[in-house]
């Protein structure tokens, strides 16, 4: 591989990781403002949107902006896989550490079932 092709290789796997972190950070926020002001009343929603919401909501519209320009870059039947394994296992990561969520055994062996896939994934032929 070329200096292009590396420098190109390199740019492609930022951008993902970039999509990656927005999107879990987006989840994060929009799961701690919804906690704080999100009512239910007479079976109706009330949404009383905070800063942890629209800096969440704007990390999440960021994402979505990233992962348009990484889709034509990749295959899709590649990458969809990867970016959304990804998202998954470092949700429940954040969860456990910023959220305090309590995770179960069969969580635990999903996870590691989506990283054994996405290291599958990337497997040369």
């Amino acid at each position: 591989m070329g200096e292009e092709g590396r420098t190109k290789a390199i740019s492609n796997i930022i951008l993902l990781l970039c999509y990656i972190c927005l999107t879990v950070l987006g989840m994060l926020l929009i799961k701690i403002g919804g906690e704080q002001q999100m009512t239910l009343v007479d079976r109706t929603i009330s949404l009383q949107i905070n800063v942890y919401t629209l800096i969440g909501l704007g990390c999440y519209i960021l994402s979505f902006l990233v992962y348009i320009v990484v889709l034509p870059r990749f295959d899709l039947s590649y990458i969809s896989p990867i970016t959304t394994g990804a998202v998954f296992a470092l949700v429940m990561i954040v969860s456990i550490f910023v959220l305090k969520e309590k995770i179960g055994l069969f969580q635990w062996v999903g996870i590691g079932s989506i990283i054994l896939g996405i290291v599958f994934m990337n497997v040369k032929k």
